[in-house]
C-alpha cells in the first residue's frame, strides 16, 4: 500500500510540475512551493519521475 501511495504521489506531483512549467508565463516559484511539503526522498523520486516522463 505504501508503494502505491509513493507512486501515486510522485506521478501526480510530476504532472503538476509539468503543467506549471508549460506555457508562456511559467512561474519558477510554483514547483518549488509544491516540493516544500515533501521529504527529501520524495522530492528525489518526483524529480526522477518527471525526468523520465517529461524530458
Amino acid at each position: 500500500l505504501l508503494g502505491y501511495y509513493v507512486t501515486y504521489t510522485t506521478d501526480k506531483s510530476a504532472q503538476e510540475i509539468a503543467s506549471m512549467c508549460t506555457g508562456v508565463a511559467s512561474d519558477e516559484a510554483a514547483p518549488a512551493s509544491l516540493l516544500l511539503s515533501k521529504t527529501a526522498e520524495l522530492c528525489y523520486l518526483i524529480w526522477w519521475h518527471y525526468r523520465i516522463a517529461y524530458e
